[in-house]
């Protein structure tokens, strides 16, 4: 099972009616590197991003562990 951390706030790059580009960063619950990602969110996912918030399995850049980040508005 993945390790859950909260990744903190979010941007959303791009969005039109069909998807929305997300930039987002968090620590690493393993390696503690600050680590990033760009995550591509469709239209069914919107009223997450519009509500403030969702969980998105990441790997890490840094140490490929892989966890369960929350992200909030």
């Amino acid at each position: 099972m993945n390790r859950r951390v909260w990744g903190g706030k979010y941007t959303v790059s791009s969005k039109n009616d069909y998807s929305a580009i997300v930039e987002c960063t968090y620590c690493c619950p393993y390696c503690g590197q600050e680590t990033g990602a760009l995550l591509t969110i469709y239209s069914e996912g919107f009223d997450l991003l519009d509500k403030g918030g969702f969980y998105e399995p990441l790997k890490c850049g840094y140490c490929s562990e892989s966890s369960d980040v929350f992200f909030s508005k």
